[in-house]
């Protein structure tokens, strides 16, 4: 014989607060058939797991549920839940009757009970992406601003907007999102093509397909940017009382002139007899509003505007026409041949433009020493034995730096007096920092010692040769690097500082002459 299990005793209820009262600190104990599911709630899906039930089986709901009133049953009072959805489920799973609540008198209104619950399941983590953005979307469907839902879930407005931007996409795409196949700034750049039910129903079957739908996105930028500027294009000509005409406008064109003619219109293809009746100029002509010229805008073209004029009709069987024909479609396969060399140029510099930002993506991830050494190394190879290459006294200055042997050097032989084998084994030997620093002195060092090595360069604070960059390069040594003049340095840079103070002494004096000149002759 079984007995239905008594409701492990809370801790002292107060009475159940009237409605609106503000109260929110009293627990009371609510029959379970008292309280509702809050249709807001924005996890759309409770679930509750084992380990809860027997807990609440054993011990009883010890954090009580958040509650509002919601109205008056059977002259008893009913509860919308605000917190607790799991918990109530799984006490009713445990076999209890009621459970402890906490009357919320302050959060009467809809907007008030959206920001609690999403307050309470964030704070648990229990909440999608999308269900996230659900809760944002329900805010702003009652009236509240994006400004407003950030202030009041205390939130960025933008953590905000790239929300409610994946609130108004379809449910395959919130689903990437949540189960990570899809970022939303992947989803922020397909909204940029909600306009466009085609472009955007194509990239939102790859948004799960990270690599692909980057690909496809730059694509679809760069058709989108071509028909700007095409329409761009147009709206220009058209401003000149110039008609433009588009690739399958003319090939309609053409269709209709040949069906006025005579011809069988099942026989028509204007688009393929394009070549035969329009030969392409150079540049725009002298008449471009003449009914015998054509501005064509082509999306597929290198340049968007091609000019068109309509070719003579030679005597049908000579040898002008057969000459004609064959230019025409020699004309015809120039146009397919650029067409697919400059569409394959758009993929492959669309596809790096998707590389390059991966590349970006994963040197940002770089975390470790270990990885960064290994990443750094080869880096300092390169500069040490480019510049070794470049001339004797680089080659002895990198060899100086890496502390590499001493050898002979000449203009023949800078390129192998040093193998890249001894290169390596020497940079091989460098910690981490100890790489940052050789990067930095191979980099543009060699450049600057070079002109160090003149002594003009010493003296003359402004090169006209190497500009300020040099001077930085002398302050860089004595400030970074704590390198101490030698004299003659030193000699060289108070020559050149008093030579300077000659001169502008000279140049004051010679004004102060003029002056006193310009005086005296308005003088007299």
């Amino acid at each position: 014989m079984t007995t239905k299990k008594k409701d492990p005793a809370p801790a002292p209820a107060a009475a159940a607060p009237a409605a609106g009262t503000g109260d929110i600190r009293a627990v009371v104990n609510v029959p379970i058939e008292d309280l509702a599911r809050n249709t807001r709630n924005p996890r759309s899906e409770v679930t509750v797991d084992a380990d809860l039930v027997r807990s609440i089986a054993a011990v009883g709901v010890m954090q009580p549920l958040i509650v509002v009133s919601d109205g008056v049953r059977d002259g008893g009072p009913k509860y919308r839940i605000i917190a607790g959805h799991r918990r109530l489920q799984a006490a009713i799973k445990a076999g209890l009757t009621a459970v402890p609540c906490i009357v919320r008198g302050d959060l009467d209104d809809a907007p008030e009970q959206i920001v609690a619950m999403l307050a309470e399941n964030k704070d648990r983590t229990d909440l999608t992406v999308s269900e996230e953005a659900g809760a944002y979307q329900a805010l702003l469907d009652l009236g509240l601003t994006p400004a407003k839902v950030a202030k009041k879930t205390g939130r960025s407005v933008a953590h905000v907007g790239d929300h409610l931007v994946l609130a108004r996409q379809s449910e395959r795409v919130r689903g990437y999102v949540d189960k990570g196949q899809a970022k939303l700034s992947d989803v922020a750049a397909l909204d940029e093509f909600s306009d466009d039910h085609e472009e955007y129903e194509k990239l939102a079957g790859l948004i799960g397909s990270p690599s692909m739908f980057q690909l496809h996105l730059e694509y679809a930028r760069r058709r989108r940017d071509r028909a700007a500027a095409a329409k761009a294009a147009r709206d220009e000509l058209a401003g000149r009382g110039i008609n433009s005409v588009t690739l399958d406008e003319l090939g309609e064109e053409i269709a209709q002139e040949q069906i006025d003619a005579g011809v069988d219109p099942d026989e028509v293809d204007g688009a393929a007899d394009i070549d035969d009746v329009w030969e392409e100029l150079d540049a725009e002509p002298d008449d471009p509003k003449s009914a015998e010229v054509r501005a064509l805008v082509d999306v597929h073209e290198s340049e968007l505007v091609v000019w068109l004029r309509r070719r003579t009709t030679p005597e049908t069987g000579s040898e002008q026409e057969a000459a004609q024909r064959e230019e025409s479609a020699a004309q015809a396969r120039r146009r397919e041949e650029d067409q697919a060399i400059r569409q394959q140029t758009e993929e492959v510099a669309a596809a790096a433009r998707v590389r390059w930002r991966h590349l970006a993506e994963q040197a940002r991830g770089v975390s470790t020493a270990a990885r960064a050494e290994e990443l750094l190394r080869p880096v300092v190879v390169h500069l040490a034995a480019d510049r070794m290459r470049q001339a004797p006294l680089k080659h002895e200055y990198v060899r100086v730096i890496l502390g590499l042997p001493e050898v002979e050097i000449t203009w023949t032989n800078t390129t192998d007096a040093t193998p890249v084998g001894d290169i390596e084994k020497a940079i091989g030997l460098l910690n981490r920092h100890q790489l940052a620093a050789a990067a930095y002195l191979l980099d543009e060092g060699p450049q600057w010692e070079m002109g160090l090595l003149n002594p003009h360069n010493w003296r003359d604070a402004q090169s006209t040769r190497n500009g300020t960059a040099l001077e930085d390069w002398k302050e860089r040594l004595s400030l970074e690097w704590g390198y101490e003049l030698a004299d003659i340095e030193r000699r060289l840079i108070v020559e050149g500082e008093t030579a300077r103070a000659a001169a502008a002494t000279e140049e004051q004096d010679e004004s102060d002459v003029a002056t006193g000149e310009a005086a005296g002759d308005g003088a007299a």
